[in-house]
């Protein structure tokens, strides 16, 4: 799990009960996968995570990057978005407002991801309903090969079970 670090700048507090994913840290590496679960590892952009073992893994290219797809069914999963982005990280919630000033979000926190600092909150959207949205930069500073905007999305209700695997997420 990740560890909640402060509440981010414009953040809400949520009650206790709704901030699964804001009260964790991800462990330290692991290199094989627990009991029940499977190891997904993208070597395009040097992670990995636990997923569990009854879900699928779709990989969806896209021109300046991937969409990684991890779901059972269209209530429980997730999706990873990652795309190249030119400025250094961490991601601060002003930062994605300035972006994008109407998106709703509810409960801004700011906590760690596999090492990436991660602005975590609740948003909406058409089709999913409330959702749990999890963004960082990495790597934070650009390499020779640049870094890249992480966006990952699940509805509400997967909170507790995307926190339980972001817990997974590390960096090669």
């Amino acid at each position: 799990f990740w560890y909640k670090q402060q509440p981010a700048a414009d953040s809400q507090k949520l009650p206790a009960n709704d901030n699964n994913m804001a009260n964790y840290q991800s462990p330290s590496n692991q290199k094989t996968a627990a009991p029940g679960f499977k190891r997904y590892a993208n070597e395009t952009y040097g992670f990995s995570l636990e997923y569990p073992k009854d879900f699928g893994v779709n990989v969806f290219p896209h021109e300046f990057g991937e969409s990684v797809l991890i779901e059972k069914n269209d209530r429980e999963g997730f999706q990873i978005y990652i795309t190249e982005f030119d400025e250094e990280g961490p991601l601060t919630a002003a930062r994605i407002k300035k972006d994008m000033p109407n998106l709703k979000m509810e409960g801004a926190q700011e906590v760690v991801i596999g090492g990436a600092p991660t602005i975590v909150f609740f948003s909406s959207d058409a089709q999913l309903g409330r959702t749990r949205e999890a963004w960082f930069v990495w790597p934070p500073s650009p390499t020779p090969h640049g870094n890249y905007l992480y966006q990952i999305t699940a509805k509400a209700e997967f909170d507790e079970k995307l926190s339980q695997i972001m817990a997974t997420l590390t960096f090669v």
